[in-house]
């Protein structure tokens, strides 16, 4: 809470973040014609990601959990001490003749924690060849403290936040003041169920950086990329590598403006000339064709490669 306090300033809550994601999936992609039908098939891959990388990571989480608790209780056992109880020991009251103590003690161990993790992670745009990687390891640092009752915060600094615009900001300081914010992500604060929702929001983002990975190739890079995404969405989502790329032939209109006539008397469109009548105006109209995902092309192909020894005559 004092830290918080001391970053008010700069401080985007995760409660924030969380209410930018429902408004994303609520309100701005069903109203966008490229993201509204892809909706639910970014949830479902981000669903699969969530839980696969949960379950790559179980085994080194709960290691380094078993880790954890066997230096605590090691730690323990060495700050404990022994202290009296004011009750009296019936085993030592029948010689007190010899014995000073005959008072009952107890072992006292250490209670409370000393410790805590804050994750700060840089979310500038050169760094974005790493974000898989400095993900998945928030991942496991968030899934570890949970799993161990560790207080923690993970933040991603940045110096352009597009945050909720204040009420009476202007322009100008929405847009071009940018001093920095602390984009809190993860917090021990979170409910279960908040914590879920950041996840799956996280693995979207996870999943548009491997994805974006991979348009960058050619060959036999793009074709093992293409095969490290098929593998990693196996039984979720396939591409086949013998299908050339898709695109969305979205549905659309053509008016002309101004003034035309039909120079040929029957179709085509031409300058105004004078003297001549104006004609009706035509529209074109391609809705016949609209289809999303629209690639009819495919394509197969093959590499032979051959060796042959010339000797010194070059006769073979």
């Amino acid at each position: 809470k004092g830290f918080k306090k001391l970053v008010s300033d700069t401080l985007y809550d995760y409660k924030l973040v969380l209410e930018d994601w429902k408004e994303y999936y609520e309100k701005i992609a069903p109203n966008d014609s490229y993201y509204a039908n892809r909706i639910e098939d970014t949830k479902k891959r981000a669903l699969h990601t969530y839980k696969k990388l949960e379950s790559k990571n179980k085994a080194i989480i709960n290691h380094m959990a078993k880790e954890f608790e066997m230096r605590q209780t090691a730690l323990a056992s060495k700050h404990a001490f022994t202290g009296k109880t004011g009750k009296l020991d019936m085993n030592r009251l029948a010689k007190y003749q010899i014995v000073e103590d005959v008072f009952k003690r107890v072992t006292y161990l250490p209670d409370g924690k000393n410790h805590g993790v804050n994750i700060m992670l840089d979310w500038s745009g050169s760094i974005c060849n790493e974000v898989q990687d400095l993900l998945e390891q928030t991942f496991i640092l968030t899934m570890f403290c949970r799993k161990v009752n560790i207080p923690h915060r993970v933040y991603l600094f940045s110096d352009n936040i597009s945050k909720k615009r204040l009420e009476g900001e202007t322009d100008t300081e929405y847009w071009r003041i940018r001093n920095g914010y602390l984009v809190e992500i993860f917090s021990n604060e979170m409910n279960s169920k908040d914590y879920k929702e950041m996840f799956l929001n996280m693995s979207t983002l996870w999943n548009f950086y491997f994805t974006d990975n991979i348009r960058y190739g050619r060959g036999r890079s793009f074709a093992k990329k293409l095969e490290a995404w098929n593998n990693w969405f196996e039984g979720c989502v396939h591409v086949d590598p013998d299908q050339g790329g898709w695109i969305d032939n979205v549905s659309g209109s053509f008016t002309p403006s101004g003034d035309v006539i039909d120079r040929n008397n029957s179709a085509g469109y031409g300058p105004f000339f004078s003297g001549f009548p104006l004609t009706t105006i035509q529209s074109a109209s391609n809705a016949d064709l609209a289809e999303d995902d629209w690639n009819e092309a495919k394509y197969n192909g093959f590499r032979v490669a051959a060796s042959y020894d010339f000797n010194d005559e070059w006769s073979g």
